[in-house]
């Protein structure tokens, strides 16, 4: 975990998906959005608000939709602050 590196903490753990999704690379811009629509849950509902900023990190950044719902899910559990990173676009 990357951030492990930097903070010591690493919330990857927490990020559990809810549904069985598609793989993304197979989907269109429009059937990526819906298909990891209301993708994310976390087993401890505390778990964003404990922090001051959330990064999170996606590999390849195509539609930005995996991202933008994670954001999205993270702030609706207390998340305030949201830091997006890709490794390529």
């Amino acid at each position: 975990c990357i951030a492990k590196e930097y903070s010591g903490i690493c919330l990857s753990k927490y990020k559990i998906k809810k549904k069985k999704t598609q793989k993304q690379s197979l989907l269109s811009k429009k059937e990526r959005k819906g298909n990891i629509r209301n993708a994310f849950f976390c087993d401890d509902e505390s778990t964003f608000n404990k922090y001051n900023t959330i990064i999170l990190v996606d590999d390849l950044i195509t539609t930005g939709a995996t991202l933008n719902e994670l954001r999205n899910f993270v702030m609706s559990q207390g998340g305030n602050n949201v830091i997006m990173i890709s490794i390529a676009h």
